[in-house]
């Protein structure tokens, strides 16, 4: 076993409802509502053109949906709020799609907070009126507890240029309900440092410079780069514009080489920020070695992180005589014991059930039943797949998906996670496949290879 760490409300008008026109407006609150973040373009009117927020919510079940919204004024203290200052709930009815402007104040620079039930999808975009020479807008920020910045990851945000009518608006928000220090290194295509700063941003905030590079006193430039790090979650992102133009190009913060998929054949790549990774043996079962039990040394006492997860690839090596019982994957458990502490456990059955199925349990003893869920999959033996868990805790999410060899999925699970946080607690073990016991049976000849279990 291998351990590797690295250094880990202003008033507004009425909002107009663009498509579909039988969208309801209804009195009641939205449940099991997650928050997100859209981030404003603040352009507002240039000419004879307007820019205009929109906020893109569709619905892909076949149960009506609804989400709330709420402006947070820029560089206000976004946790200062009258209990209703959430709108009506919005209804987005099945299979729909909602476009709707007039959310926020365009020329002020507020953002708009969303709670939305968990299956709708939020985008949001910056349309130009009238859509002269078939310019299209750009894209805006939506940020979740999936893409948000963590306290203390340091990130960039690159692509920045000023000149020949060209600026670059920067934005940044503290996502935490208390006050954020965050500090800021300016760099120019060679290298150089321009600028380094601090600042101070109010709980559940965000703060926005139109044109960033003027402000600085840099007059020309292009590809200028942005170093960001805040000591509590934060994100940040820069909006090239072409106003004569009509022009709009979002920069968002740009991905690293710590990744964690590989090249055909290759192995895992470096440890993801922040993470603590485990990468563990290739193992085979064979009849007087069934399974591989690994304790995951090197976590902190006491740590509390947000997901885990797990990836494998395994070679299915023949269906054991009784096909339909429980041929394991892995099982991610906690203090040493399986009950009340399992946070991952994932299995498949052959012939009669042809399943794959995902379990966890943690704060939940007896007599409380598991998160527990099934998928129909018909694996075949002497094939290679995929296996991709992540249990999410500030989303509430567990998931699973399978791959075949091509990277096609075969086979997802999703789940509400019964925890909103990974907490290390005594330490965690980690194991590959399982014993003869009631309906589990041992898988001999599976080979189980590339195995990565990492904590963020």
């Amino acid at each position: 076993m291998k351990t590797s760490r690295t250094s880990k409300t202003a008033s507004r008008p009425l909002p107009r409802i663009l498509v579909p026109a039988v969208a309801l407006l209804l009195a009641a609150s939205v449940a099991s509502a997650g928050t997100l973040y859209v981030m404003p373009a603040r352009v507002g009117a240039i000419g004879d053109r307007t820019y205009e927020t929109e906020l893109v919510v569709s619905n892909p079940t076949q149960q009506a949906l609804r989400f709330t919204v709420h402006e947070i004024a820029m560089d206000a203290d976004g946790t200062q709020r009258p209990a209703s200052a959430h709108s009506a709930p919005i209804t987005v009815p099945p299979r729909a799609t909602l476009v709707i402007d007039g959310l926020v104040d365009d020329d002020a620079g507020s953002m708009l907070e969303v709670a939305a039930d968990e299956p709708l999808l939020v985008d949001a975009r910056v349309r130009v009126r009238p859509s002269a020479g078939g310019r299209l807008g750009t894209s805006l920020p939506v940020v979740s507890s999936r893409n948000l910045r963590a306290a203390g990851n340091r990130y960039q945000v690159q692509g920045l240029q000023r000149g020949s009518g060209t600026s670059t608006a920067f934005g940044v928000v503290n996502l935490a309900h208390e006050t954020s220090s965050c500090s800021f290194w300016v760099f120019g295509a060679t290298g150089n440092q321009v600028l380094s700063v601090q600042m101070t941003l109010a709980p559940l905030s965000h703060r926005f410079y139109p044109d960033v590079l003027g402000v600085i006193g840099v007059p020309s430039a292009s590809d200028v780069r942005v170093e960001v790090v805040c000591d509590r979650p934060s994100y940040a992102y820069a909006i090239v514009e072409g106003p004569q133009t009509g022009d709009f190009n979002l920069l968002e913060p740009s991905l690293s080489g710590a990744s964690a998929l590989t090249l055909p054949g290759g192995n895992a790549g470096g440890c993801p920020p922040g993470a603590f990774c485990f990468d563990l043996p290739d193992f085979t079962p064979t009849p007087g070695n069934a399974i591989s039990v690994t304790e995951l040394q090197g976590l902190p006492s006491g740590a509390v992180f947000d997901s885990v997860r797990v990836e494998m690839t395994f070679r299915h090596g023949g269906w054991h005589s009784i096909a339909d019982g429980l041929h394991g994957l892995f099982w991610l458990y906690r203090n040493d014991t399986w009950r009340a502490n399992t946070f991952g456990y994932v299995n498949v059955r052959g012939p009669n059930r042809n399943l794959i199925a995902h379990l966890a349990n943690v704060d939940l003893p007896p007599p409380l039943d598991p998160v527990r869920s099934t998928a129909g999959v018909e694996l075949l033996p002497n094939r290679t797949y995929h296996l991709e868990y992540l249990y999410d805790g500030p989303s509430r999410l567990m998931r699973t998906v399978l791959r075949d060899a091509s990277g096609a999925v075969i086979a997802q699970i999703s789940d509400v996670a019964p925890t909103n946080r990974v907490r290390v607690q005594d330490g965690f073990t980690m194991q590959l496949a399982l014993h003869r016991e009631l309906v589990e049976v041992p898988t001999f000849g599976w080979q189980y290879q590339n195995v990565r279990v990492v904590f963020e």
